[in-house]
């Protein structure tokens, strides 16, 4: 699952990295249900680059 920071967080399930806003990972789809069910990312389904569009 691609999903999009909506706030800068730490990432404490990858050594305490730092997710900005704005950034595009991966993440399981059980983890991604969980950062959304927290609201500090949203899903993302189309995965083109911003500069792309």
């Amino acid at each position: 699952m691609t999903v999009q920071a909506r706030i800068n967080f730490y990432d404490i399930e990858n050594n305490r990295k730092l997710r900005t806003k704005g950034e595009q990972f991966e993440v399981s789809e059980e983890r991604g249900k969980y950062l959304i069910m927290m609201r500090v990312v949203r899903e993302v389904t189309d995965t083109k680059n911003q500069s792309e569009k």
